[in-house]
C-alpha cells in the first residue's frame, strides 16, 4: 500500500514537472485554475454535508427531553416522509431523465444528493433505539409504527442507490444510449411515477389517508405498466436488438422502480396507523390490509 501511495506521488509529481517545463507559465495558469476549481467543488460538496448533518440534528432535537409522547413521534415522522418523498421524487425524475438523455453531467450530479438520503435514513434508523426507549410506557403500538416507518424510509433510500449507481456507471463508462422504444416507455414510466409521487406526498401532508386509494390506484397502473416493459425488454434482448449491458442495466432499474413503489406505499399505510393510533378523537376510516 504505501509502495504504491509513493510511487503515484512521485508519478503525478513528474507529469506536473513535465507539464511546466514544456507549457511555461501557461501550464503554471491552467493548473492553479484546476486547483481553485477543486477547492471550490470540495467546498461546495463539505458545505453541503454540514448542512445535511445540522438540518437532521435539529429535526432530532425532539429527543433532547425525559419522555416523548406518541403523537409527537408521529409529527416527526410525518415530517420526515414528506421531506423524504419530495427528494425521492426529484432524484428519481432527474435520473430516469439523464438516462433517457444520456447526460453524464446530470447523472454525476444526483450521485452526492442519493448519498446525502442515504445517510440521512441510516441516522434514522440509527436514532430508533434512542426514540423507542423514551416514548411513555403506553404507546408500544407507537413504537411499533414508528420502527416500520423508518425501516421503509430506509427501503426507498436504498432503492434509489441501487437504481441511480448503475445508471451513472452505465453512462459514464460511454455504453450504448437507449434505443428510441426504450426512452419513449421510461419517459412514460417517469411521468406516471411522478404522479404517484405527487398524490403520496399530498395524502402524507395534509393527512389525506382517505385519499390513500387513488395512490393505490396509481401504484397498479405502475406495476402493470413495468411488465410491459420487462417482457419487452425480454423481446428485445431475444431479437438481440440490445447489448448485455443494456438489458442487465434497464431491468435492474426496473426491479428497482418497483421496489421502491412498493415502499412507499407500504411507508404510507404504516403513517396512515399511525395518525389514526395517535387520534382517537378523529371518526376513522377503517384500516385496510390491501
Amino acid at each position: 500500500g504505501w509502495f504504491f501511495t509513493a510511487f503515484s506521488a512521485f508519478t503525478v509529481a513528474f507529469l506536473i514537472a513535465l507539464l511546466i517545463s514544456w507549457g511555461g507559465v501557461a501550464a503554471i495558469g491552467i493548473m492553479m485554475v484546476l486547483v481553485v476549481f477543486l477547492l471550490i467543488h470540495s467546498h461546495t460538496l463539505f458545505m453541503r454535508k454540514n448542512q445535511a448533518e445540522e438540518e437532521q440534528r435539529q429535526k432530532s432535537d425532539y429527543l433532547n427531553v425525559k419522555e416523548v409522547s406518541g403523537k409527537r413521534v408521529f409529527e416527526y415522522c410525518e415530517e420526515t416522509a414528506v421531506s423524504l418523498l419530495i427528494q425521492v421524487s426529484k432524484l428519481y425524475y432527474t435520473t430516469l431523465n439523464g438516462l433517457i438523455d444520456h447526460k453524464r453531467k446530470v447523472l454525476k450530479s444526483v450521485q452526492p444528493e442519493i448519498d446525502v438520503l442515504l445517510q440521512q435514513t441510516k441516522t434514522e434508523k440509527t436514532n430508533v433505539y434512542k426514540t423507542v426507549s423514551k416514548l411513555n410506557e403506553d404507546s408500544l403500538e407507537s413504537a411499533q409504527l414508528f420502527v416500520q416507518i423508518i425501516d421503509y424510509m430506509r427501503e426507498v433510500s436504498l432503492c434509489l442507490r441501487y437504481l441511480g449507481v448503475p445508471v451513472y456507471e452505465y453512462v459514464d463508462n460511454q455504453h450504448t444510449p437507449l434505443i428510441e422504444s426504450q426512452c419513449s416507455e421510461l419517459a412514460q414510466l417517469n411521468e406516471e411515477i411522478a404522479t404517484f409521487f405527487n398524490l403520496s406526498l399530498h395524502v402524507c401532508k395534509n393527512n389525506r389517508y382517505d385519499n390513500l386509494d387513488s395512490v393505490q390506484a396509481q401504484k397498479l397502473l405502475i406495476l402493470e405498466h413495468i411488465d410491459q416493459v420487462q417482457k419487452k425488454q425480454l423481446k428485445l434482448i431475444k431479437k438481440k436488438q440490445i447489448s448485455t449491458r443494456n438489458s442487465v442495466m434497464v431491468l435492474n432499474m426496473l426491479t428497482e422502480s418497483k421496489n421502491l413503489v412498493l415502499f412507499t406505499i407500504n411507508m404510507l399505510k404504516s403513517c396512515r396507523d399511525f395518525y389514526y393510533h395517535t387520534t382517537p378523537a378523529r371518526i376513522q376510516m377503517p384500516l385496510s390490509e390491501s
